[in-house]
């Protein structure tokens, strides 16, 4: 099975000060939010979006905006600008 990849890439902080991530796939998304100590109603419904994406029940861009949500409300989304 292939990845599930992500585009855009979503920028999240990591727990070290100044650096950031690009997640490129719902699998990588999903090997993050496992990580985080931030549960919240955000993060549950990107991880059960992660999980329906690889299973073939939701897409990739349905995953990568619940991820962006998740990542907003832990404050760890990077706001990128294109152009």
């Amino acid at each position: 099975m292939g990845r599930h990849w992500f585009n855009p890439a979503v920028y999240v902080e990591t727990d070290r000060a100044g650096h950031s991530y690009a997640v490129t796939s719902v699998e990588k998304a999903a090997e993050l939010l496992m990580a985080w100590p931030e549960r919240s109603n955000e993060w549950e419904e990107a991880f059960r979006a992660c999980a329906a994406a690889v299973h073939g029940k939701k897409s990739a861009d349905e995953a990568r905006i619940a991820f962006e949500k998740a990542a907003a409300a832990a404050n760890r989304l990077i706001l990128t600008t294109v152009g």
